[in-house]
């Protein structure tokens, strides 16, 4: 492969990955107000003795974008819950 056709291939590449992985917002900029019941919560009633649940879910299809936005928020109980995995 020439310079040129690894300049090219490499440019293509990460216009790409600019494309297909958008810049996301700053942390904190869209985030929602948590409310005191999910401060409050202690355990997952749905499943007593997890170490985290999901408390709220928000999914957003912009087909004519064509990207996906997911807005979690999660409630870790332990340690555990806690750590990527």
């Amino acid at each position: 492969m020439t310079r040129t056709q690894r300049v090219v291939c490499a440019s293509f590449s990460f216009l790409l990955a600019w494309v297909v992985f958008p810049q996301g917002t700053r942390a904190g900029e869209d985030w929602l107000p948590i409310s005191p019941e999910d401060l409050a919560l202690k355990d997952n009633a749905k499943q007593p003795g997890a170490d985290a649940m999901v408390v709220y879910r928000e999914v957003n299809v912009d087909a004519k974008e064509a990207s996906v936005n997911n807005y979690l928020r999660i409630k870790i109980f332990t340690q555990t819950g806690g750590t990527a995995g």
